[in-house]
């Protein structure tokens, strides 16, 4: 296996870990061994008692290549396993989620595709309990609007979609447009994903299921705080630069839903907010102009369309 070169790589399997051996096991379980896959795993600086675990099983897989850094985040652990990964196709996971059985003949149906990302659905589960979970349902909803004969469909997907995972990319795509994670800690994925589908020339959907996504009530999506939501609003920021870019103003963020969510940390947490805000534009005018414009978006939203839900997510319908 070590002998392939850059050719003989069909897919790149890039998983950051920290701190949990025994479900990056179940993850690499189902990953199986073939001559044309790697597996690179990207250790964010695990305690030593896990590290030490870790090697003992990595040993164990020898289709699995690891990196130990120090720790930092997520985001960068997984530009440490790009700049390794030497696959045509590039494939991400989260060391505590995995994959189904023959994810991998699901793959090899688009292994010779013109698109440059291929996008697939998923499941989810609880963690502890093995249940349906519900962090799937968007995903899924969103991807099933996608026809490729109507070109809002398919950018619908392209905008809204803004996770690595469950999908497979072209790793020329990766590379040329150095299309990179960010090295935060929360969200660091969100500029990736937007803007490898702003760069890609064609995408497709696939109906096949290939992931597992755990949830688990202690994990970073359920957490916030105030400099969390900094970070946030950093991101928010970066990603509505690229849906203007591209021309997709349609699609930005709501900057004023996420700087008015601090407003459980006080008045003040707002404050500060908007004043972290303003380093994000050229004036104080053109920010308050923009929120005014989100504001209104916000109302004509609420008041002009009708809403459907499914579970906790929230579509608009004409």
């Amino acid at each position: 296996m070590g002998d392939c070169n850059m050719n003989e790589y069909t897919y790149s399997i890039i998983i950051p870990h920290w701190n949990q051996p025994y479900l990056l096991n179940e993850c690499l379980k189902t990953i199986p061994q073939r001559r044309d896959i790697e597996v690179i795993v990207v250790d964010d600086g695990s305690d030593e008692v896990y590290v030490n675990e870790l090697k003992a099983l990595v040993e164990s897989y020898s289709h699995v290549k690891i990196i130990f850094e120090a720790k930092r985040t997520a985001g960068y652990a997984r530009n440490q396993g790009l700049a390794m990964a030497k696959g045509e196709w590039l494939v991400f996971a989260d060391s505590d989620d995995y994959f189904l059985d023959g994810f991998l003949n699901i793959l090899d149906n688009y292994r010779n595709s013109q698109a440059q990302i291929v996008y697939f659905n998923t499941t989810s589960v609880y963690l502890n309990t093995s249940e349906i979970a519900k962090r799937h349902i968007y995903t899924n909803k969103v991807l099933s609007f996608f026809n490729l004969s109507d070109r809002r469909t398919v950018d619908f997907v392209r905008c809204l979609l803004l996770g690595p995972c469950s999908k497979m990319f072209k790793r020329e795509l990766i590379v040329q447009n150095q299309v990179l994670f960010d090295d935060v800690p929360v969200m660091n994925d969100t500029i990736f994903a937007l803007k490898a589908a702003m760069c890609a020339t064609d995408i497709d959907v696939s109906s096949s299921v290939i992931y597992c996504i755990t949830a688990s009530a202690n994990s970073m999506i359920s957490r916030n705080s105030v400099e969390l939501i900094k970070v946030r609003l950093g991101v928010y920021m970066r990603a509505n630069e690229l849906y203007e870019k591209y021309h997709f103003k349609q699609y930005k963020m709501n900057v004023v839903a996420l700087i008015f969510s601090a407003r459980k940390f006080g008045i003040g947490a707002v404050k500060e907010l908007l004043i972290c805000a303003r380093q994000y534009y050229s004036s104080a005018c053109s920010m308050y102009s923009d929120l005014l414009v989100y504001v209104f978006k916000w109302l004509v939203i609420t008041f002009k369309y009708k809403l459907f839900k499914i579970d906790n997510y929230t579509f608009y319908k004409g």
